[in-house]
């Protein structure tokens, strides 16, 4: 008998009805029966080589062979072949397609042992076109569901069918067998120090899509969890965000996804989406592994501040993101040191990262964004607000990069803004008056308060703005710094610093030429 080959998993379509058996298929209509269903349509998965096996219309099944000399009783025998995995081992038959099928552009080995060559084309077979040459290099889902079925959960067994093609099978160690290869070629270490916790064994170090290899937990969140993973089919490590399927999350999810889509390819200096899917009903999204972000590696020097150049630096970098963010319409609302990384160890590199709170422009829905430590005034007066928030963001960024301290650290919103008067000076009249609407989540009385003690020291209006425009944010012998910052952190939105603008300020006009 000629041996087997592996075909293309094909998509069930599963109604609940009444059973109909021809005489070729009796072997299994008991285990059929017991689970009440009728399969609607079902073309052979595993088939001999030289046969194609069809639907009868009445319901029966026929072979259509193309050697005259095959009986008919020799094929059906091939064909049962695949029935062998027997209905009865699904614990729960969900036969729906709800994820791409996959690609593959690698011939890496697989986890478990399953080897990408297996599913090579002979060498003296004709040369398949491009597109089905990348999906053969991954092992086709007849091939793992043979090898592998005994050895994947229950829950494993169920989505394995929604593929055409595999690159990595999870075998947990205490099911592999003497000579199973359970996990994948080793990768080598990342330089630095991330502070991820290793996927052991006890903490379900699992796979999603059947390609992404579980390694290390990098974040987590409400909003779910961001792994580092090895990519089976790229051959290369990712970082993986997985969002949770609260109904909180499902909107924002879809809007981060289409934020990212915009900036895909746009800026050097705004995290790369690799792609994006859905699996067991969550949002996945593939970025590409970036190193350590800047509180870590503050954190790393003991919150010793950076040098001027190198501040000068990375707000250039930020100002450019900023920069495109605003000409695509795409407002980023969570700027701050934890999602800033940058790109490699030993470099000065960054880019900006965490799109999960992004809104569009004009499209401001939400009125709790941003850290409090780096939340615009508009946002906790309840003004409109718009680019100019990731403007304030930035600057209290970067003034925390060369003090190593936390510029305002209040420990509520009023206490927050008393702390920004203190170091910017009162807000105007003009920014009170607009925040005097329902959507304010503070009292008004306080910065009233604070503009009234300078109203009773008799200074002059005059002598007020010389004040807070001589005012030093930060103590540093850098006058250009202190300008930079005044005119990033001004009340007043319409007279904030644009990107545009920060990108000619002095302080900032020559670091594209070092």
């Amino acid at each position: 008998m000629r041996r087997a080959r592996a075909q293309n998993l094909p998509e069930l379509n599963v109604d609940r009805g009444p059973i109909t058996v021809s005489s070729h298929t009796a072997r299994s209509s008991t285990a059929t029966r017991s689970l009440g269903i009728r399969l609607t349509e079902l073309p052979s998965v595993y088939v001999h080589r030289a046969d194609t096996f069809t639907r009868y219309r009445e319901g029966g099944f026929s072979a259509r062979s193309n050697h005259a000399d095959a009986s008919t009783n020799q094929q059906w025998r091939d064909a049962g072949s695949f029935r062998q995995l027997r209905v009865e081992q699904l614990s729960t038959p969900v036969f729906t397609p709800t994820l791409p099928t996959l690609s593959a552009k690698s011939s890496r080995r697989h986890g478990a042992g399953a080897s990408a060559r297996s599913a090579r084309t002979p060498a003296n077979a004709k040369h398949p076109s491009a597109g089905s040459q990348m999906e053969s290099s991954g092992m086709p889902v007849a091939v793992a569901i043979k090898k592998y079925w005994k050895l994947l959960s229950p829950t494993d067994r169920d989505n394995i069918l929604r593929y055409k093609y595999v690159w990595y099978v999870p075998v947990p160690k205490s099911k592999a067998h003497k000579g199973t290869n359970v996990g994948v070629d080793k990768v080598g270490k990342r330089g630095g120090v991330h502070k991820s916790r290793a996927l052991t064994e006890s903490g379900h170090r699992g796979h999603v899509a059947f390609r992404f290899e579980k390694l290390s937990v990098l974040g987590a969140g409400n909003f779910g969890q961001v792994t580092r993973c090895l990519d089976h089919k790229r051959k290369r490590e990712v970082a993986l965000k997985m969002i949770c399927t609260d109904e909180s999350f499902e909107m924002q999810a879809r809007i981060e996804v289409a934020a990212l889509e915009r900036t895909k390819n746009g800026s050097p200096y705004v995290v790369e989406m690799l792609e994006h899917f859905v699996f067991r009903d969550q949002v996945c999204v593939v970025f590409e592994l970036l190193h350590i972000n800047l509180y870590e590696w503050l954190a790393s020097r003991e919150f010793k501040g950076l040098d001027m150049s190198i501040v000068q630096r990375i707000t250039w970098q930020m100002m450019h993101a900023l920069q495109y963010l605003k000409r695509i319409g795409v407002v980023h609302c969570d700027v701050k040191p934890e999602n800033i990384l940058l790109t490699r160890p030993g470099a000065h590199d960054v880019k900006l990262i965490d799109f999960g709170s992004a809104c569009f422009k004009d499209k401001t829905t939400y009125t709790y964004i941003q850290s409090r430590f780096y939340r615009a005034p508009e946002v906790m007066l309840g003004i409109d607000y718009g680019h100019s928030i990731d403007v304030w963001s930035l600057a209290c960024v970067v003034a925390e990069l060369f003090t190593g301290r936390t510029l305002f650290t209040g420990d509520d919103e009023a206490q927050q803004l008393s702390e920004i008067a203190k170091k910017i000076g009162p807000p105007p009249r003009s920014v009170i008056h607009e925040s005097t609407n329902s959507d304010s989540r503070v009292d008004i009385r306080v910065l009233t308060a604070i503009d009234d003690d300078d109203a009773r020291t008799g200074a002059s209006t005059s002598t007020r703005k010389a004040s807070a425009r001589s005012r030093a944010v930060v103590e540093c012998d850098d006058a250009r710094f202190n300008s930079f910052l005044r005119q990033a952190l001004r009340w007043d939105k319409a007279r904030r610093l644009t990107p545009e603008r920060a990108l000619t300020h002095r302080f900032l006009n020559r670091v594209a030429l070092r």
